[in-house]
This record gives C-alpha cells, sequence and structure tokens, in this order.
C-alpha cells in the first residue's frame, strides 16, 4: 500500500496516493508531499526469542515474552520492588497460542529468581504441561474443591502480607528470592467462577478472592494472570474484576467472534481476522499494537 501526506498550511493529511497521479494537488496550498510504503510481511517471518534470562528488566519492572514484528521486545508489565506485581488476562480461541504464551511469560518469570508461580489448569494438566513440571503448585483439574484450596492460600498470602507492610510501616512487600512474587495463573479461568461447574458456592468463592487479588493485594507482591477461550461480556462475571485485570496487560489472541472487543472501551481491533498460532494485540497503559509472539 502506498501513501502520501501533504505538508500544507492548515497541517497535515494522509491520503491515498492514486497511480499515475503526479501531483495530487495543484493549488497552491500544500507546500510539499512525501510518499511511503507500508510493508507488513516481516511479521510473518521467524524472529528469535531473546531467551528468558534477557526478558525482565528490574529498572521498569516490565518482562519481554517476544518480539514485535520490527524486532523490538515486547513488554508485559510484571513487577516492580518499589510498586508490586501486576496482574493480567490472555483470551484466545483454539490454537491462538495462549497456553504457549502463558507458559513462555511464567518461565521468563521464573528465571529472574525472584518468582513462585502457583496454577490451574482446570483441563487435567493439558493446557499447561511444561509450567506445571516448574509451578511451586500445580492444580490439574476442577474437582474436589481444589481451585477453592488454592485460592484460599493466595487470600492468606495477600492479608498476611498486607498487614505486615502495615506493621513495618512500608508500601511494598520486600520481593527477593527469600520471599518471592506469588503469581497465581489460572486457566480457563472461566470454569473456576461458573456455578455449573463447580457449583455455586465455590463459583462466588473463586470469584471473590480474585476480585479482592486483583484489588487489594499488588503491592503485597501478588498478581494473577487469568486466561480464557471465552470472551462474552460475562466472562470475568464482576465489573471490578474486569476493570482492575486489564488496567496493566490485556492480550486478546485470535477469537471466534468480535463480542470480545466490548471488554475493552476504545479497542478498534479486530481478532476474528488474527492468524492463529501467536499473533494478537496487547494493550497496556503505554498503548497497544498488533503483535507476533
Amino acid at each position: 500500500d502506498r501513501y502520501y501526506e501533504t505538508v500544507g498550511r492548515g497541517g497535515f493529511l494522509i491520503a491515498p496516493l492514486v497511480p499515475g497521479i503526479e501531483e495530487p494537488f495543484t493549488d497552491g496550498e500544500h507546500l510539499a508531499y512525501i510518499t511511503f510504503t507500508l510493508d507488513k510481511t516481516g511479521a510473518l517471518g521467524t524472529l528469535p526469542y531473546p531467551g528468558p534470562r534477557a526478558c525482565y528488566d528490574p529498572a521498569t519492572g516490565l518482562a519481554y515474552w517476544g518480539r514485535w514484528p520490527d524486532g523490538e521486545r515486547m513488554p508485559w508489565h510484571a513487577f516492580h520492588l518499589d510498586h508490586g506485581a501486576y496482574s493480567g488476562v490472555i483470551l484466545g480461541a483454539t490454537e491462538s497460542g495462549k497456553s504457549r504464551l502463558i507458559e513462555q511469560l511464567m518461565l521468563s518469570l521464573l528465571a529472574t529468581g525472584l518468582v513462585t508461580v502457583w496454577m490451574v489448569d482446570p483441563q487435567d494438566g493439558s493446557s499447561l504441561p511444561t509450567l506445571a513440571k516448574h509451578a511451586d503448585w500445580a492444580v490439574t483439574g476442577f474437582e474436589g474443591g481444589r481451585i477453592a484450596e488454592i485460592l484460599a492460600a493466595v487470600d492468606l498470602v495477600g492479608a498476611v502480607r498486607t498487614k505486615n507492610n502495615g506493621i513495618a510501616g512500608r508500601k511494598v512487600h520486600p520481593m527477593s528470592p527469600r520471599r518471592p512474587v506469588l503469581y497465581v495463573v489460572i486457566d480457563e479461568f472461566h470454569m473456576a467462577l461458573d456455578p455449573a461447574v463447580v457449583g455455586a458456592k465455590e463459583a462466588a468463592y473463586n470469584l471473590g478472592v480474585l476480585d479482592r487479588a486483583v484489588r487489594a493485594y499488588r503491592k503485597a507482591g501478588v498478581g494473577v494472570i487469568l486466561a480464557s477461550q471465552h470472551s462474552d461480556l460475562e466472562v470475568f462475571r464482576k465489573e471490578s474484576l474486569r476493570s482492575n485485570i486489564i488496567n496493566r496487560n490485556f492480550v486478546m489472541m485470535r477469537l471466534p467472534s468480535n463480542i470480545g472487543k466490548s471488554l475493552i472501551p476504545g479497542f478498534t481491533g479486530d481478532p476474528v481476522k488474527l492468524p492463529p498460532h501467536g499473533f494478537a494485540y496487547y494493550m497496556s497503559p503505554t498503548g497497544g499494537r498488533d503483535v507476533f509472539g
């Protein structure tokens, strides 16, 4: 695609360049114009991953979990020693690359030596088999109240750390190898919140803990990563959970419908048209762009 940009007395104008027309404007109002070409072929190539140890910057709190088509590293707001642990959500249909993205991100964070991972894979461990081998606590399946059990422990860690911060007069839990950041990862999290799957009582409890963890436990060094192939407006079940967990990190991979667009105010992307296996939109406070991971 070729476009021209004109510089006139009134400012800038960008419009398609019409073949065969050398001077798009002859009215004397436009002082100059340039042409440029948009080339997206690089997005289809294979880009090297720098490895997990190169993927965390303590100065910014950013983790890097892949590369943009132009070679720049893709950021994820992970954890900062002065601000705490940030949460996030990844939505993607089957074969979108969601599970592999989760594993790559969390293994990168584990490589810092400052992170412990607890995880829930309701699909009996089939979604996150590699992460399950390295997680400190891995729950596979959803029977027997095991999801509520791990979330009760998350709630306890967050509450105790928050109280200790107050007693010590500090703002943020001192994250270190001895007192690491705790990340809880829940794949297909909609199942943990569905009364038809785990029962009404457990679903309500799970929702309450997740909402509280995302809202109140960042400074306690507790972060939550949720993932699901569902993208309807009820997937989060509670507005405060939705608004807080998308505040720092939101990844939308290929989806079967555009309903998920409504989850993000102002989002104009089209996840239905994304190719499978690693293409996504990434949104953060610093803005979003198409990504290739």
